[in-house]
């Protein structure tokens, strides 16, 4: 099978070794920065939908209705950042 960007002959790929490293698909974040920009915003805006404070998800209460809330915003973090 050859190569679909350089035509080298390549084993049962489309693309060859080299074209795959050289050509990779981005990270979807560019920076460890971006990536904590983008959990702040998501936590924030859990928090406005959820009217619960971010020192209280953060905290350590244990009761049902909190702690709920935080495995929600762990899912989230997770599946989105």
């Amino acid at each position: 099978m050859l190569c679909s960007i350089c035509g080298k002959e390549s084993k049962n790929y489309k693309l060859c070794y080299f074209c795959y490293v050289n050509n990779k698909p981005k990270t979807k974040f560019s920076t460890l920065q971006d990536k904590a920009r983008i959990k702040q915003q998501i936590i924030n805006e859990f928090c406005k939908y959820y009217n619960i404070d971010e020192l209280t998800l953060k905290g350590r209460a244990r009761s049902k209705d909190i702690s709920t809330k935080r495995m929600y915003l762990i899912y989230y973090l997770h599946k989105y950042a």
